[in-house]
């Protein structure tokens, strides 16, 4: 009696179809896989620049805080570390500014700070008591892009970065070299044209916080990158402007990716003279005349 089941030859043959139908298919998945997260970052920084928008229109065209610090004078954090505005004023051109942010520095449920390399509990709970978590519906998701894997390469510790969104620094947040920052909505000249979320999630393991501590920084003028942008779209960064649309912009220079992935933000990638990707956000910062 003849018996049923494949021969050797006819399972290695199958085996090989499997292994170059896979070797087809890899490519096309990586590539959905890059496009779905870049959706849904995209619309998760569309739902913030909205709530950043919505927050404008119910505080007379003011704009929210990008500093990662305290949400008012009531403030848990504010209350239980017993911080002085007036020392830390040297962040802004203005006091009020370090009361009104978007997001609060990561704290326990008692607003004990915990800043430094901090736990994601603690991270989230900065988050919401933020001045925008009430205009995204209450929803944490939308302030982590999916592709922010930090938290994943430390999971035994549970810190390494949740939020993977900034504000930039000109956006009522402060700025090292002395030039004004925006605090109010009509100082912002087209604001289909300028930035004011980008996608931040380097910090993990060069700031020495774990988290994206205070604004994204750029320099108007020059040659060099201050903060590094993070760009994990396939070469693209999503980007929230302040007439609440957003973008998914594809980088041009190889220079821009190669510093988005260093590990030192003062690294010989920083300088980089006739970058196009640079001078693109350069010409999107809000500068007050």
């Amino acid at each position: 009696m003849k018996k049923s089941g494949f021969t050797l030859v006819e399972l290695l043959v199958v085996i090989s179809i499997i292994a170059i139908l896979l070797a087809v298919l890899m490519p096309a998945l990586s590539k959905a896989k890059l496009q779905a997260s870049a959706i849904i970052c995209l619309t998760d920084v569309k739902t913030l620049s909205t709530a950043w928008f919505m927050y404008v229109g119910d505080n007379n065209g003011k704009i929210v805080g990008a500093h990662t610090w305290l949400s008012g004078p009531d403030s848990k954090a504010k209350k239980k570390n017993n911080f002085n505005v007036d020392a830390t004023a040297v962040y802004s051109d203005s006091k009020q500014n370090l009361l009104t942010n978007w997001v609060e520095l990561p704290q326990a449920e008692d607003g004990t700070r915990k800043d430094n390399r901090p736990h994601k509990d603690h991270e989230i709970l900065g988050i919401q008591r933020g001045l925008l978590f009430p205009y995204v519906g209450k929803k944490i998701d939308v302030f982590h892009c999916p592709m922010d894997k930090r938290l994943l390469q430390d999971k035994k510790r549970d810190y390494g970065g949740y939020r993977s969104y900034s504000i930039a620094g000109c956006m009522d947040g402060y700025y090292f070299a002395g030039l004004r920052v925006v605090k109010k909505h009509s100082q912002i000249p087209q604001p289909s044209y300028k930035y004011v979320f980008v996608e931040e999630y380097w910090k993990s393991d060069t700031d020495g916080f774990g988290w994206n501590s205070q604004a994204w920084q750029l320099n108007p003028t020059g040659d060099s990158w201050t903060d590094p942008l993070s760009v994990a779209h396939g070469n693209k960064s999503i980007l929230g402007f302040a007439d609440a649309h957003g973008e998914a912009i594809r980088w041009k220079d190889k220079r821009t990716i190669a510093y988005s992935k260093d590990k030192g933000a003062n690294s010989e990638y920083r300088n980089q003279p006739d970058n196009p990707d640079l001078k693109f956000m350069q010409e999107r910062w809000t500068v007050l005349k």
